[in-house]
């Protein structure tokens, strides 16, 4: 009894398992591919690694803003979640859109602008007066090319942690009629009213296949304004 208590049993190591392997399994593949770069990059000089990595450090300021604010507002999600409160979702869901964007476009104007000065910070040690110049000019254009993917890193984060904290699956009719509409669109006369149609599926946030605890699968009646249904 005490065992079991204070253990457990298969079926929770077997749980647990089941969402830490995957988590594991993402981060070791990350760090595996900056331990690749790094090393790519070292081939190139010592200057080139300076740079990159302190505009690395810089950026990864950024990031913590982005999945501090995603995460802050993923609690509300996840309660709505909870509650089958489908326009608190969407709610939620906007709100990190609009939060994360803020953030993003704070974030490109003073890493653009004051880039010299950031850079510059890091640079004060020893060293001659060319590798201080070299190192900061990679550091600079390393951060433009960076700056590009911000925006669509932001909202992706915005819409992954919407799907885990929803328990949904990441082929939801969202992502599908998005795919769709991106396929035809090379076909289509009117390509700005599909994107458009397209953004408003994805603000309407409707995922198929939720699962409850019970392991019954719902479906969200977003569209009808009612509450999801039990089948």
């Amino acid at each position: 009894m005490l065992k079991k208590k204070y253990i457990g049993d298969k079926a929770f190591y077997k749980t647990v398992l089941g969402i830490a392997v995957p988590i594991m399994i993402q981060n070791a593949i990350s760090n595996f591919v900056g331990l690749l770069d790094n090393l790519m990059i070292g081939r190139v000089g010592t200057n080139a690694l300076s740079g990159v990595a302190i505009a690395n450090q810089l950026i990864f300021i950024y990031y913590l803003l982005v999945f501090g604010a995603a995460a802050g507002i993923g609690i509300f999600t996840a309660q709505y979640h909870g509650v089958r409160d489908n326009d608190g979702i969407r709610y939620t869901f906007r709100t990190k859109l609009i939060v994360n964007s803020i953030i993003t476009a704070l974030s490109i104007a003073i890493l653009m602008v004051f880039s010299v000065p950031l850079i510059s910070l890091y640079l004060r040690g020893e060293g001659s007066a060319a590798d201080v110049a070299d190192t900061l000019r990679i550091g600079q254009s390393y951060m433009r090319i960076m700056l590009i993917g911000l925006i669509p890193m932001a909202w992706t984060q915005a819409y992954a942690g919407t799907l885990r904290e929803t328990g949904a699956r990441p082929r939801s009719a969202s992502l599908n009629s998005f795919i769709s509409a991106k396929r035809s669109s090379a076909r289509s006369a009117r390509p700005f009213k599909r994107a458009a149609s397209c953004l408003a599926e994805i603000f309407t946030l409707r995922c198929d296949g939720v699962t409850n605890r019970s392991g019954s699968a719902t479906r969200s009646t977003a569209s009808s304004g009612g509450s999801p249904q039990m089948q």
